[in-house]
């Protein structure tokens, strides 16, 4: 079973892996099984699902531009540079 904070779960997986559960054909532990992921997790999407409430807490981050990229890393590279940001 893969491990961590830092897998990422797309909406579409959510709600998938929820409507195997709540079809009734198979168990929390046998779905979470089945897709290599914690059943605390899954058992988690399936009670906000039963109460009608989202799957994703937090929306979406928009994708980071190659000049934000650019600016960070150059950012980086001058650590002791006062930057101030123009909004």
């Amino acid at each position: 079973m893969k491990t961590g904070s830092d897998r990422k779960y797309t909406p579409e997986f959510r709600a998938a892996a929820v409507k195997q559960v709540m079809d009734g054909a198979r168990s929390v532990p046998a779905v979470a099984r089945s897709l290599e992921m914690s059943p605390k997790t899954l058992a988690n999407w399936v009670g906000r699902a039963r109460k009608g409430q989202v799957l994703v807490k937090r929306e979406q981050v928009r994708p980071v531009t190659e000049l934000e990229a650019e600016v960070g890393r150059l950012r980086q590279r001058m650590p002791g540079c006062a930057w101030k940001r123009r909004y």
